[in-house]
């Protein structure tokens, strides 16, 4: 078994052949060196599960290896930062419970139903509407409910971005690109 090593970088970049265990052959001959890539004898397989990051490599020193993390701290926030939004905004344009039924959270019809609905109560009128909910299912909503629906998905809504603040803060306060890349949106016990 060998390291396959980039001779510019230093970087290890594979493992090639078979491990014997007893230290003694069956090995397979070296790949043959190229201007680009080298390959050193290994005596035990290399443990890749111990990378820090997503951006770390692993490199080849004069027999050993050891992993170096190529991001700054100010990337490796940003691209944390860039990934946690993704999932809020997934986690925000995902159904939301409501009575026991799922409901697609469209604020624009949700809030505009509402407002009439309040209206109406204002006015000592009693409204009833049909709701699509998100299983393509229908159900009729009283006035008092179609409000009681905004009022959910607003603390829907108001849940998800409090999580992505705290995700925001914590990412801005890591030290370490691989303290960033470790806050994601599932990694809070909330």
């Amino acid at each position: 078994m060998y390291a396959q090593v980039n001779k510019h970088s230093d970087e290890l970049e594979a493992q090639v052949g078979t491990y014997a265990s007893s230290g003694v052959g069956p090995y397979p001959l070296p790949p043959i060196e190229t201007p680009e890539r080298a390959y050193y004898p290994l005596s035990a397989p290399i443990d890749w599960s111990g990378c820090p990051s997503e951006t770390a490599v692993m490199l080849w020193n004069d027999g050993d290896y050891s992993w170096l993390e190529t991001a700054s701290i100010e990337h490796a926030r940003a691209q944390a930062w860039g990934a946690v939004k993704s999932s809020r905004d997934a986690a925000e344009a995902a159904p939301f419970e409501f009575e026991g039924d799922m409901y697609d959270p469209n604020k624009e019809n949700i809030s505009g139903a509402a407002l009439a609905a309040l209206l109406a109560q204002l006015a000592g009128q009693e409204i009833a509407d049909e709701w699509t909910l998100a299983d393509n299912t229908r159900k009729t909503l009283t006035g008092a409910q179609i409000i009681a629906l905004g009022l959910t998905l607003t603390q829907h809504v108001r849940t998800i971005h409090a999580r992505g603040r705290q995700l925001r803060d914590l990412i801005d306060n890591a030290t370490t690109p691989a303290e960033a890349y470790s806050y994601t949106w599932n990694s809070l016990n909330v």
